[in-house]
């Protein structure tokens, strides 16, 4: 008898908890279909990235994180006119306009980022994840390395599911953010319909 499929993700060592989630399904393919832990579908995909942030897999995967981090941008608030940029600048790269650099992306993260310093300091916590989101959204495609890729996507994920459940309140904080992260999932599935586990 062959080995259930999860193995092969044990074998990347993924987190023991999207192990046992993969081995109650049949297939990757139904797993897929099923997760609603973005954090969980973004790590696999990084998984099979190249380490060069200019190549078309680095460029489509920026855009999925994007079409993330976009979506904090209705918790921005104020902010919003210092965080739109960022997301306009990645969504260019994205598009592989000849224009955007990496010099260019930099600059966009860091706005991004001082954005989101301005906005902790004033206690406007959804507006000041949202930043964060998107100058993870820029570290996504500007960082040399998948790990690097994978890890400022994973923030942008992060910090767009508390944006939501800052902007709720507390009562509903929990509902906003599951809420949220379902809504991310769709989009990576809309990006990556058949994801493939590559080998360690």
């Amino acid at each position: 008898m062959s080995e259930h499929w999860s193995k092969k993700l044990e074998a990347l060592n993924a987190c023991e908890e999207a192990v046992e989630f993969a081995r109650q399904h049949r297939s990757l393919l139904s797993a897929w279909n099923d997760c609603e832990c973005p954090d969980w579908m973004l790590w696999l995909i990084s998984k099979s990235l190249p380490d060069d942030p200019t190549t078309p897999s680095r460029r489509k995967f920026s855009g999925c994180v994007n079409a993330i981090a976009k979506r904090s941008l209705k918790h921005a608030g104020e902010y919003r006119a210092r965080i739109e940029p960022t997301i306009r600048a990645v969504a260019r790269w994205t598009r592989s306009d000849p224009h955007m650099t990496l010099e260019l992306l930099s600059a966009a993260g860091s706005a991004a980022w001082s954005a989101a310093w301005s906005a902790a300091q004033s206690a406007a916590g959804s507006a000041g994840r949202a930043a964060w989101s998107a100058e993870s959204a820029a570290g996504s495609a500007a960082w040399s390395a998948r790990s690097a890729a994978w890890s400022a996507a994973q923030s942008a994920a992060w910090s767009a599911a508390w944006s939501a459940g800052s902007a709720a309140g507390s009562a509903a904080e929990s509902a906003a953010e599951s809420a949220e992260q379902k809504a991310q999932c769709r989009i990576i599935r809309k990006h990556y319909p058949a994801p493939r586990i590559p080998k360690p």
